[in-house]
């Protein structure tokens, strides 16, 4: 029950004023789950405004989903109001042509979520984190109006310095390919770097010296002098010419980069194949197949597939991640801190080797 006297702040719409009100005491935890609300003539008495006020009051926060009516039971809190059960995933950019095909995965699962359990999960594409376009208008006001339990930021460094990760009151995780520390909040990192050792590993014990790596160019920017090092460490041959680097969005340039790439003979041509990024295996597949190569026994292939994914056309080893628990690892992040625990600064997500099981450290 509310036990303060408050007057509308001036400037402030009455039934605005008394909904705000309502809302911090749902959220603030005097109002919980279930509990029943004053009643409207409670309300009118309390405020001192007309009953016409405080149904629009009411009528405002039935619309975020904070509060449900039993006809003449009363209004109660919503068994599961917004701010305890409703997770955002926010991606900058939106399903489209030439879209990595992780963010595709991750954000598939994230769809999956909105059908299971009493969490609803809603997808923020195309977002800037500023108030600059519809759609991060629309989420900054959701959390500014504390319809969001927790959001998940996929690549959060990219809304550095935005009042998406400004913003006070919100739980927040990002999703990050690289460690980022200074970013604000508790980080989930697929880890790359440990993913190409396990994949350079992989060839090593299968004795196979000649490795050329195909990389997409964001790859390349987070993960391709690591690569390179590793290579070198490894004591694997490293020429250029094995080493390409291409634009994941046409296709017919990686098929091509891969036919050129296998078109020698004997030592001159690469025994194996480290495709480091999963949109290009269709690709790269398709110009091994026009350049003749048998595989796996002219030349072996790994290949980053995150999971979960359909059977390529070619064999190969596939390594990468698995979408569905990095996203069941960051709403985990989320709640840990909701229950006012201290949740760690990086989460490690450890590669798979496919039909292994998932790793995952802090």
């Amino acid at each position: 029950m509310i036990e303060t006297e408050h007057q509308p702040s001036p400037g402030l719409a009455k039934q605005l004023y008394i909904s705000e009100f309502l809302r911090k005491e749902i959220t603030g935890g005097t109002l919980s789950p279930g509990a029943r609300l004053p009643t409207q003539l409670q309300l009118v008495e309390r405020f001192r405004v007309s009953g016409v006020t405080i149904q629009r009051a009411l009528d405002r926060l039935m619309r975020d989903g904070f509060i449900i009516t039993r006809g003449r039971n009363g209004t109660f809190v919503a068994p599961h109001p917004p701010h305890l059960y409703s997770y955002g995933v926010v991606f900058a950019d939106g399903p489209r042509v030439g879209r990595s095909r992780y963010h595709d995965l991750l954000e598939h699962y994230a769809l999956r979520l909105q059908r299971t359990g009493d969490r609803r999960v809603r997808i923020f594409d195309d977002i800037t984190g500023r108030e600059d376009t519809p759609g991060s208008t629309e989420l900054l006001g959701l959390v500014r109006s504390h319809q969001m339990a927790g959001l998940i930021l996929v690549d959060g460094d990219i809304f550095t310095n935005t009042p998406l990760l400004d913003e006070q009151g919100i739980f927040r995780v990002a999703v990050m390919s690289r460690k980022v520390e200074t970013l604000g909040c508790p980080i989930v990192y697929p880890d790359m770097t440990g993913m190409i050792d396990r994949a350079l590993d992989l060839l090593v014990a299968r004795g196979r010296r000649r490795v050329a790596t195909l990389i997409s160019v964001p790859q390349d920017q987070e993960s391709g002098q690591y690569l390179r090092h590793a290579m070198v460490a490894r004591g694997l041959d490293v020429y250029d010419r094995w080493h390409q680097i291409v634009p994941h969005e046409y296709p017919d340039a990686v098929r091509n980069n891969v036919l050129l790439m296998m078109s020698g003979t004997g030592p001159s041509r690469p025994d194996a194949l480290f495709i480091a990024d999963d949109t290009l295996i269709e690709p790269a597949s398709s110009g091994l197949v026009a350049a003749g190569v048998d595989v796996p026994n002219d030349v072996e292939i790994v290949a980053q597939c995150n999971f979960p994914w359909s059977t390529p056309v070619l064999p190969m080893t596939r390594i990468g991640f698995d979408t569905a628990h990095i996203m069941e690892t960051a709403l985990s992040v989320i709640d840990t801190l909701r229950q006012g625990q201290r949740a760690p600064a990086v989460t490690r997500v450890a590669a798979i080797v496919e039909g292994n099981a998932v790793n995952v450290t802090t």
